[in-house]
């Protein structure tokens, strides 16, 4: 199949089609998820930390924010709605569909054979639960799944950039830093290692 003169695998797209149909039924049956006017208590603590930031108090200095700046822009971005629960799951929900995008890219097999990891991805939020949409945790996945496609794309300073972005977002982004380092070193060289860590530093400068 040719769309705009471009090649277009037609498995490829059933399989994609066909998780992103399992991934919005598992949320439509998520505990707390996206169809439900409930929410989890930490919803409630980001809609005040984005209210003040929006009255110009700022985080860490005006009032007490317990997370690293990069965790903000999902809390923010909901605050430019008027119901922030649901504006903030849909936030979630939409950077889980960007995570199941990249990691589809970072694969390097054929698409049948990315089916099952596409799959087991996709019932995530019926297997973690009400956690799933109701934390920011999403927005850090999503930028380490950024630098793991990176990484097999041959661009490791990019590659380590997103991996700090996700550390100064949620710590657990830095347990991947070991295995990307070792991944560098290997098939790139220890300099080029010395400039991805350099970058990786940058932002706790």
């Amino acid at each position: 199949m040719h769309i705009g003169g471009r090649r277009v695998d037609r498995q490829a797209v059933a399989i994609w089609l066909l998780v992103c149909g399992v991934y919005v039924a598992s949320l439509w049956f998520e505990r707390f998820g996206i169809r439900s006017s409930r929410h989890g208590a930490d919803v409630d603590s980001y809609r005040l930390w984005a209210s003040a930031i929006g009255h110009g108090q700022l985080p860490y200095r005006n009032f007490y924010f317990p997370y690293p700046p990069g965790s903000l822009p999902p809390m923010l971005a909901a605050q430019l709605f008027s119901d922030y629960a649901t504006a903030f799951k849909t936030v979630m929900a939409f950077a889980g569909v960007a995570t199941f995008a990249v990691a589809a890219a970072a694969l390097r097999e054929p698409a049948r054979r990315s089916l099952w990891p596409l799959l087991t991805m996709a019932v995530s939020p019926v297997v973690v639960g009400s956690v799933f949409v109701n934390r920011f945790d999403l927005w850090p996945t999503l930028l380490v799944a950024a630098a793991l496609l990176l990484l097999v794309r041959d661009r490791p300073g990019a590659a380590f950039a997103f991996l700090a972005l996700g550390t100064v977002t949620k710590i657990f982004p830095a347990a991947a830093l070991p295995a990307a380092a070792v991944w560098v070193w290997r098939t790139h060289g220890p300099r080029t290692l010395k400039q991805a860590l350099i970058v990786f530093s940058a932002p706790g400068l």
